[in-house]
Order: C-alpha cells, then structure tokens, then sequence
C-alpha cells in the first residue's frame, strides 16, 4: 500500500505541475497567437473548467496521499510540504471558483447579444475583466512558483 500511495502522491504531482506548465506556457500562448482575440478568449474559456478540475483532483489526491504516507507506521508528516500543498489547492479553488466565475460572468454580459452593454457600460466592463485576469495570473504564478518548491521538497525527500 506504501508504494501505491508514493505513486499516487508522484503522479499527482506531476500532473498537477505538468497541466500548468502545458496550458500556461505553450496551450494558451499557442491558442491567442494563433486566433483572433475574441476566439482565442472562448476557447481558453472552455478550456479553464477542465483545467482547474485537474487541480482539484490533483491537490485532493496529493494532499490525502501525503497525509495518509506521513502517518502510517508512525511516520512524521512533512508538514511544509503538506502545509504548501493546502495553500496550493486552497488558491486553485479560490481561482477557479471565484475568479474564474466573476471573469465567466463579465465575459457573458459582455457578449449578451439580447441585452448589450451600453457603450458607457462596456469600458468598465472591459477595466473590469482585466484586473480579474491578472488576478487568475497572478494566482496562478503562485500555485507554479509553489509547485516547483513541492516538486523539489518531494525529490530533496527521494534521494534524488
């Protein structure tokens, strides 16, 4: 059970460091370099659920794996690294949830074709939409930055 559970936390985290990287540095530049601006924001918008669903699952499976490792035959927890895993998934659903549901709801009522934002309303809307993607950017850096600290702490921890 021991190996299957250090599977389980390794693959998590691999996963979860690899989608960041995929999407962040090659998916997403990819996608608005090579659609128009308007497209490339659609595609990425269908794409960011699934993306952080990834997170979810990834920071559940790591974190449960870690704890669950750290206290079998009494072992010690490594608690920064479990503690940095916490912090990890706690800001990937704030990301998803909130950020990502104010940008999908700034998104929608730019696009609502029933009732258009007047051309008052759409700058702030436009304003609006900015500061939330710099938020999700923001956030995201920080759950990479940390994730290359727990990939280290978790290789430091293997002897590698």
């Amino acid at each position: 059970m021991t190996e299957a559970l250090k599977f389980i936390h390794l693959v998590s985290l691999v996963v979860w460091f690899g989608s960041i990287i995929f999407f962040s540095f090659f998916a997403a530049p990819a996608i608005f370099k090579s659609l128009s601006r308007e497209e490339a924001g659609r595609v990425v918008g269908l794409i960011f659920p699934k993306y952080y669903i990834v997170g979810y699952v990834c920071g559940f499976l790591s974190i449960s794996s870690l704890f669950i490792l750290g206290n079998m035959d009494g072992g010690t927890l490594p608690t920064v690294r479990f503690y940095l895993l916490i912090f990890m998934a706690v800001v990937v659903l704030y990301s998803g949830i909130f950020v990502g549901g104010k940008a999908r709801k700034i998104k929608a009522r730019l696009r609502d074709s029933d009732n258009p934002p007047s051309a008052e309303e759409k700058p702030a809307l436009m304003k609006e939409f900015g500061k939330t993607h710099r938020i999700s950017m923001i956030l995201n850096l920080i759950v990479f930055l940390s994730s290359l600290a727990v990939m280290y702490m978790t290789s430091q921890s293997l002897g590698f």
